[in-house]
């Protein structure tokens, strides 16, 4: 393993790492890896997803191959109040407007087959669906507080069949590397 380089900054008002590693498929990181970012628990997360995209871009190489593998981790956090009010604004825009393209359609295919009637009925049913549809996709969405932590991973690798490409996200609560404020 070999650390390439670390990216410091900040990201409206966040402060921002990203350290770029080049890996071999037999390496794996530990959290100390990842000195750079001051709680433990963190580094441990980080750690695991790191651990975790290594794994799934060398699932596909042959045991034989040894490509190095170009794996970039970019933390963000802790994130301030108004960016966490501001990224669950969008998340709830985005189950709105998932919910109403979803029965968008019922109120004219009732309208079709029943007449005006049944666009009436078809446009209650359709307003029925579409809220419990979007309280479901909010539901399953993550709610962002203050002081959270942004994590995300991506991973390069060159050969085999060309330049193939993985990434992941996450969040860590401020509850789970903090757990006394």
């Amino acid at each position: 393993m070999e650390f390439l380089n670390k990216i410091t900054g900040e990201i409206v008002g966040s402060p921002f790492y990203r350290l770029n590693y080049l890996v071999n498929r037999n390496d794996k990181f530990r959290p100390r890896d990842f000195l750079v970012i001051e709680h433990s628990r963190i580094r441990y997360r980080v750690s695991e997803m790191a651990n975790e995209i290594l794994f799934n871009m060398s699932a596909g190489m042959h045991p034989r191959e040894s490509r190095d593998i170009l794996i970039s981790m970019n933390i963000v956090g802790p994130i301030s109040e108004d960016k966490a009010k501001n990224m669950n604004v969008k998340n709830m825009n985005f189950s709105m407007k998932v919910a109403n393209a979803a029965v968008s359609p019922i109120p004219l295919i009732a309208k079709r087959y029943g007449g005006n009637v049944g666009g009436v009925v078809g446009g209650v049913f359709a307003g029925a669906i579409s809220s419990y549809l979007r309280d479901y996709i909010y539901e399953k969405m993550p709610y962002f507080n203050n002081e959270d932590v942004l994590i995300f991973s991506e991973a390069y690798v060159n050969g085999g069949i060309g330049q193939q490409y993985s990434a992941r996200s996450d969040y860590i609560s401020r509850e789970y590397y903090d757990p006394i404020n």
